[in-house]
Parts: structure tokens; C-alpha cells; sequence
């Protein structure tokens, strides 16, 4: 039902709003430590995101938390709670993104083989089976559980088309293959920590290399500093490729437990895909539990827009782990980036433009819970973070270990005017381990000013919070099975750590150094992460 009319039963609209207000205050006070931080849009607006919440709540250790749940359940809601033309400060996801489409009867599919094995155990189910995907998607589509998709060729999903993707489903790429949402069509791929879906190369496990194949690319309508752009990768005369527009509050769709990997095939030199790219993606498009492991450059690249990225790991990128330019203004909580030994460049670079340094906006994203951990090389110079070309940025709570060149480098007259004036900004900062000796955390500039004389290490001397050279305990051991629960912060992060940011879209119970508390023994990293073939 529509407008104001009941869509449930039993309560008011404005009763199953404070009853679902005083669930996420209960969990967000930590009276239930078996619900997780509870994100109050998504509540109103995602019937499958709020039954998983309730169904946590109902068996939960917290009495009222128990109690509470029980009333929701018992109010049994339907559909979203808050209309997409409500004037209200709450940002609701789109309706179209919210009820899966049914499939289309021109799936553009045709089965190829069954990957079940007719003799021996059955291992497999014999239903599974692999579908190729050689059409473009111009109309709703669903891809199934217990199915296997293989991309040949660049995928658009265009005019306004909406493809859904069913928790546990693989979709292999073949090379010169990627998957591309045009502006106005969306992705919803919402994968759960036990069937997560996974974006992967078509080679053979043990021979999957990065670049295998293209990788995922969503391009919005949210703005940035150029008035219509081409996205890198893409062929330049092909017009599904342009992004950007002035719809902040839009939506590119759901990326949830999701890992890409073996992405970022090249088009041709200094054009690459990444793992996963975002251009112009406005900040109602969900991204959150989302891997990239072992991208040919950059792990993830934003391009412009206000979009949100919430419990992120980058792995072995060959670039980048991080990149955004054009004017990016998303925010960033709890991420994990960590290099190779002999990749990569950056865990975290950031531009505001190319040419024009002073467009509007400019980028200037809000991270915070941060965990970036170079590759420890003797011969290939890795950096923590840099920030050039008039890029702003917040930073809190972050932890930086293993970098063989600078911790952080502020390049360029006008992203260091930036950190003077406060569009550039740091608060409690753990840096240990980097430079050549492991105690030369920022670069001598004498021969090589590339910032018009800022001193880093000068500036952070005096910046709030600011450790170096304290080990958080994380032992090489440690690191090599992917493990980034700090040893030795338990109580010296209380004294460094600032208290974070407040916030719907924020934890702020989150007042820790780094991506993990010390000393956690499971972490939101278990069951959907994969670090090996």
C-alpha cells in the first residue's frame, strides 16, 4: 500500500518507527553484543535487512532486547516504512532496489555444462550448472542460487534495468569480460557471511592471476567536479560509460558480502578496470562487506560521489588499494588494506582533480577505523597514504604498519594549504615499522620537496594523538594468516584512540586504533573473506 495507509498490521506507521529506533539505541549501547551496529535507513526502508535484525534480536542474551524484537515480530511489518518522498533527513535506499524483480523471460543465458559429477560422491549438486552471459541485460533479471555465471565480453546491465543477484551465486569472468550498471540501472548483489557471492576469474583455481578479467563497474548520477565524465576502462566512444549528474541521494544498487577478485584487466596503457569501480554513486547505494583480492590496479576507485563503504577488505591490489578523484565525499568505516610483497603502490591515494585543483566539490570523504599494512619490501617503494592534487579527507583511528617508503605524503601546494586549514585533518594515528630502517616514518624532502616545503613530519608531531613507533602487535606470523586483531592496544588504544564519529551511518562504539579491536578472537572478517585459491 501506498502514502499513509497501514502496511502492516496491528500498529501505527509512527509506532514501528519508534519501536525500530529504540532496537537499534538497545543494540547501539551494547546491551546485546549479538546484534551488530544497526544502520536505522536500512531498517525502515529493507524488509530483509530488518528480518535479519529482528531474528538476531529475538535470541539475544539482553532480556529487552528479546522483549522489544518480540514486538516487532509480533507487528508483523511489510514492505518499507518510509516512503521515497517523504521529506525527511532519514536517506532510504530506492524502491525499485528493495523487492527483487522476477526473472526475465529473455534471460539472456545458455547452459553450457554441469559442473556436478555424475559418478563418484555427487560432492556437487547435480543441479548446479553454468549459465553463459554474452547479452547485455536491458530488462529485470535474477541470477539463481546454486548457479554459476560466466561474463564474455563487457556486460552492460542499461535502461533502467535492475539485476539481481541471489546469495552464494559465482559468476566467473573471462578475459576482457567485466560487468558495467549504466546510470540509471542497478546491481543487487546481497550475499550473507555464509554464502557470500563471488566475482572471480574463469581460469582454473591455482592459475587465476589478476587481470583474469575486468571486475564490476557501477556508474551513478551523484555529482562531482566534472560535468559528465567516461569512466577509465571503458572504451571512450562507448556512451554507457559516461557518469555523474546532480542526484545526490541515488542509488547504483547493493553490494553485501560480496568478494571480486582477479580483476582489472588492462584496455590499453594507463587505462585500466579496477577491481571494483564507482563513479558518480550517490550515497544511497549500499556498499558494505565487500572484498577485492588480487585487482591487475587499484583495489577500489571512486569516482566522485557521496557513496558510503562500511566493513571493506582490499587484499594484494596491484595499484592502488584505495583511489578516489573528482570531487569523491563518501565516508569510510572499518577497512582492511594490505600489500603484497612485491605489489602495490598505495593503500590509500586520493585526488580532487587532474587539471582544475580547485573544482568543486572537491573530494574531501570522511575514514575512520583504518587498518593498511604495506607489504614489508626491501625493493619496491609502498606508502601508507598519499594525497595530492587538492584533495581533502578526515582521518581517525588509524593504524599503518609495514610501508618501506613514507607513512603518509602530502604532495602538492594546494592538498598542503588543505591540511593547514583543516579540509585535510588527522586525529589518533598508529604508525610503526616504515620507511628503509622501520623508524623513518616520514620522507626527507630536502632533495625532493614535491609540497612547496610542508613538513610531514613537523605537521604531525602536532597532530592530535599521533603514536610512532608504538608495535600494536602485529607479528608478521600474525599478518601472513590475515590476522589484524592488534596484540598489544587493548589499553593504550584508549589513550590514543579518539572517540568516533557520531552518526547514523557511524559504530561509535568503535573507539579503537585500526579495522579490529586488540585482542578480538573472530572479527567481521570471518566467514566471507578469502585470501587464497
Amino acid at each position: 500500500m501506498k502514502g499513509s495507509q497501514a502496511i502492516h498490521s496491528g500498529i501505527s506507521r509512527a509506532e514501528a518507527i519508534d519501536l525500530l529506533w529504540k532496537l537499534k539505541h538497545l543494540s547501539d549501547n551494547k546491551l546485546s553484543l549479538e546484534v551488530p551496529h544497526v544502520h536505522f535507513n536500512m531498517l525502515l526502508v529493507d524488509p530483509a535487512y530488518r528480518a535479519e535484525i529482528i531474528a538476531m534480536a529475538l535470541n539475544a542474551n539482553c532480556k529487552r532486547v528479546r522483549e522489544l524484537a518480540q514486538r516487532i515480530h509480533d507487528a508483523n511489518l511489510e514492505g518499507q516504512l518510509i516512503s521515497n518522498h517523504a521529506q525527511s533527513n532519514v536517506r532510504v535506499l530506492p524502491k525499485k532496489a528493495l523487492t527483487p524483480p522476477a526473472p526475465s523471460p529473455r534471460l539472456p543465458q545458455r547452459e553450457v555444462a554441469e559442473t556436478a559429477s555424475m559418478t563418484g560422491d555427487r560432492r556437487r549438486d547435480l543441479a548446479v550448472k553454468e549459465h553463459i552471459v554474452k547479452q547485455d541485460i536491458v530488462s529485470n533479471e535474477k541470477w539463481q542460487a546454486g548457479q554459476v555465471y560466466v561474463l564474455e565480453g563487457i556486460i552492460y546491465v542499461s535502461e533502467g534495468a535492475v539485476l539481481s543477484i541471489d546469495a552464494g551465486v559465482t559468476i566467473k569472468g573471462t578475459p576482457g569480460s567485466a560487468l558495467v550498471v549504466t546510470r540509471g540501472s542497478q546491481l543487487l548483489a546481497r550475499g550473507t557471511k555464509s554464502k557470500p557471492i563471488v566475482f572471480t576469474s574463469s581460469a582454473e583455481k591455482r592459475l587465476r592471476q589478476p587481470g583474469d578479467w575486468g571486475g564490476v563497474v557501477l556508474l551513478g548520477n551523484a555529482s562531482m567536479n566534472e560535468i559528465s565524465a567516461q569512466i577509465e576502462g571503458i572504451d571512450p566512444s562507448e556512451v554507457r560509460g559516461q557518469y555523474g549528474g546532480n542526484v545526490e541521494n541515488s542509488s547504483c544498487g547493493v553490494l553485501e558480502y560480496v568478494r571480486i577478485e582477479y580483476a582489472g584487466f588492462a584496455l590499453h596503457a594507463n587505462n585500466e578496470l579496477n577491481g571494483l569501480t564507482l563513479g558518480a554513486c550517490g550515497t544511497n547505494t549500499v556498499i558494505h562487506n565487500v572484498q577485492v583480492h588480487k585487482a591487475m590496479d587499484d583495489g577500489i576507485e571512486l569516482f566522485g560521489g557521496g557513496v558510503d563503504l562500511k566493513n571493506i577488505v582490499i587484499t594484494g591490489a596491484g595499484d592502488d588499494g584505495l583511489d578516489w578523484d573528482k570531487g569523491c565525499h563518501g565516508r569510510v568505516q572499518f577497512m582492511v588494506v594490505q600489500q603484497d610483497v612485491d605489489r602495490g603502490d598505495n593503500a590509500i591515494e586520493g585526488d580532487s582533480h587532474d587539471n582544475d585543483l580547485a573544482s568543486y566539490p572537491r573530494s574531501e570523504p570522511t575514514l575512520a577505523n583504518l587498518t593498511l599494512v604495506g607489504g614489508f619490501s626491501k625493493d619496491k617503494a609502498q606508502r601508507g597514504i598519499v594525497l595530492r592534487r587538492g584533495t581533502g579527507g578526515h582521518f581517525e583511528n588509524v593504524l599503518l604498519t609495514g610501508f618501506s617508503a613514507e607513512a603518509i605524503d602530502i604532495r602538492g601546494a594546494e592538498s598542503a594549504q588543505n591540511a593547514r586549514r583543516g579540509v585535510l585533518t588527522f586525529k589518533a594515528l598508529m604508525i610503526f615499522n616504515t620507511g628503509k630502517d622501520g623508524n623513518m616514518f616520514f620522507q626527507d624532502e630536502r632533495n625532493t620537496d614535491d609540497d612547496k616545503g610542508f613538513d610531514e613530519k613537523a605537521y604531525f608531531s602536532n597532530t592530535e594523538r599521533v603514536r610512532l613507533g608504538l608495535n600494536p602487535g602485529l607479528s608478521a606470523r600474525m599478518l601472513a594468516k590475515h590476522n589484524f586483531s592488534p596484540r598489544h592496544l587493548d589499553l593504550l588504544q584508549r589513550e590514543v584512540a579518539s572517540k568516533p564519529v557520531q552518526g547514523e551511518f557511524w559504530d561509535d562504539g568503535a573507539q579503537y586504533i585500526g579495522a579490529v579491536p586488540a585482542q578480538a578472537k573472530r572479527t567481521w572478517l570471518a566467514g566471507w573473506t578469502r585470501f587464497t585459491d
